[in-house]
């Protein structure tokens, strides 16, 4: 009578396994864009106070890339078409990032990156660099180019006034 038969347990391990698999999926949802994999505004806002906290005096910089007339290419192209651009600039900026940057989709058609620098000056040349090196790349949809450029914004705690997460990707914006 002490043992529980087999079928039992397999159904409630099967069904702790289902409850883990709901929980991280709950987690992704909001932590994680859908879209493009990269975390979300939401999870950034908490990884910035906790990267300003431990600069340890350094400066950390944000940049707010946002691709322009981006309604046009959902206009033009369609909406599929515009999320395989957004999916193309978030790998682009994963392979342009260092590790120790963050990278985050923000809202619409906007990406964020944190980043440790010099000064403002270091992070605006960083900002541009990207900038003008995205603007580079080809993006084809259906065998017909897509223009894609974007917009910085570029904010330093070395400002006065910056100190927390918030602050930062508030002057960014």
């Amino acid at each position: 009578y002490g043992q529980v038969p087999k079928v039992t347990m397999m159904v409630a391990i099967q069904a702790g396994n289902v409850e883990q698999a709901f929980e991280k999926r709950l987690y992704d949802s909001l932590v994680k864009d859908d879209l493009t994999g990269l975390p979300s505004r939401r999870f950034l806002a908490d990884s910035v106070d906790r990267e300003i906290a431990s600069a340890d005096g350094a400066s950390v910089a944000a940049v707010i890339a946002d691709a322009d007339h981006f309604s046009w290419v959902n206009d033009s192209f369609g909406k599929v078409a515009g999320d395989y651009v957004l999916r193309c600039i978030a790998n682009f900026f994963e392979d342009f990032k260092h590790d120790a940057d963050l990278l985050a989709r923000g809202s619409g058609a906007s990406f964020v990156i944190v980043f440790r620098c010099g000064d403002l000056i270091s992070a605006v040349e960083k900002a541009e660099r990207m900038r003008s090196l995205l603007e580079e790349q080809e993006f084809v949809w259906n065998s017909v180019p897509v223009p894609v450029t974007v917009s910085v914004g570029v904010a330093c705690t070395s400002a006065r006034g910056i100190g927390t997460g918030e602050e930062l990707l508030a002057r960014a914006e």
